[in-house]
């Protein structure tokens, strides 16, 4: 049997690139990217002999669609049921906070013989194999019962945790040991690690490893970052992915018999961190450069340091660059003009001064400052 394994797609049309909404081909760039992404999804199970892909939430990046984030969902899971069969489950972002709805709703009714759609932990029994489901679990939704309400977060969330190995040994006793056994959920395992740039709920709810070794495959989401049971998210979503692996995995499996597992990259969108001495020599260097790379150059540097750099930001290559960097003042010093008396208008000016990436912003920053003096009396 063969599985395809992917996780977080996060479809989203609202997502910024380097501090900036960007549209490519009237489209939202990282919606965009993530198309991109899917597409090799679809052409390879369109390609491989794939039998079921499993889906394991977090489709979309906010639980209320958008049609262009909807229409991508629909066509790319449409596309693959055409193939074979898929299990979908809906991951945290996908389910509102209070639990009692979610973006994923309309696949529930899609009438199509190969699309199982599983938002509640059960048991889906195909030919060759089980699946196991497990959703991302809502603690929100316990608060409605009088014997939890008054638990605190972490409390709350231990619950929930105790419920889902309780769950998890209910389907371990109800397994065929003649068939494949896969769970397939959106869930933190403990001990695993998180991607830099991952956005994680405050007091994530986790299970013990222990609780997943009775099945021939886990296949989970949540995680961005490629690991086992996790194949990650399939792009990138900034600077802390930057050195992050992005894709889905294929597993070749056979009960009884060691499972093959390969890792298939996308091309996802390359992000790339310098310094200002490190981009000075990467200029100087002129190398061939993929200009749809998303640069960014933060550092601290004196106001000398970066004048004399100033001018390669109008010659650089890349279609988007963020301009991080800070300058730094040499030496705490006084000027004649500060005093007790100078204005806010006169500090901010004096700021600026030194800080030159904020100059575009001068306005609105006196402005806001006015408005806080006003506020606090002064």
């Amino acid at each position: 049997m063969k599985l395809l394994h992917l996780a977080d797609t996060h479809i989203s049309d609202r997502r910024s690139i380097a501090g900036k909404v960007i549209e490519r081909q009237g489209l939202n760039l990282a919606l965009f990217d993530t198309a991109r992404c899917l597409d090799v999804v679809i052409n390879y199970v369109r390609n491989n002999g794939i039998d079921l892909v499993l889906y394991a939430g977090d489709v979309f990046d906010f639980w209320k669609p958008t049609p262009e984030e909807y229409r991508l969902a629909l066509e790319t899971v449409t596309e693959i049921a055409k193939h074979c069969r898929i299990v979908i489950i809906p991951g945290n972002h996908d389910v509102a906070k209070s639990g009692r709805s979610h973006g994923l709703i309309p696949f529930k009714y899609l009438r199509n013989p190969n699309l199982f759609f599983s938002d509640i932990p059960e048991i889906i029994d195909l030919d060759e194999c089980q699946v196991f489901t497990l959703p991302y679990p809502t603690p929100s939704l316990l608060r409605t019962n009088d014997q939890y309400k008054n638990l605190t977060i972490e409390e709350l969330n231990g619950v929930v945790s105790s419920i889902l190995q309780k769950v998890l040994r209910g389907f371990e006793v109800q397994r065929d040991e003649g068939r494949i056994s896969i769970i397939l959920g959106h869930i933190t395992v403990a001990g695993a690690m998180y991607s830099e740039s991952q956005i994680v709920p405050m007091h994530d709810i986790s299970i013990p490893k222990k609780c997943l070794t009775w099945a021939d495959y886990v296949a989970l989401g949540h995680l961005h970052l490629s690991q086992e049971f996790y194949p990650g998210s399939i792009n990138r979503e900034g600077f802390g992915d930057e050195k992050d692996l992005k894709g889905f995995r294929v597993v070749t499996i056979e009960k009884g018999k060691e499972s093959l597992i390969e890792f298939i990259e996308t091309p996802a969108r390359s992000y790339r961190t310098f310094t200002l001495n490190e981009f000075v020599e990467f200029m100087a260097e002129k190398p061939e450069v993929d200009k749809e790379t998303i640069v960014r150059i933060k550092d601290e540097v004196t106001k000398e340091e970066y004048e004399k750099a100033k001018e390669l930001f109008t010659r650089q290559p890349f279609t988007y660059l963020q301009n991080s960097v800070v300058i730094a003042r040499e030496a705490r010093r006084r000027s004649k003009e500060a005093t007790v008396d100078m204005t806010i208008d006169r500090a901010i000016e004096n700021f600026v001064e030194v800080n030159d990436q904020y100059r575009e912003i001068l306005g609105p920053m006196k402005e806001k400052a006015k408005l806080l003096e006003a506020r606090l009396g002064g």
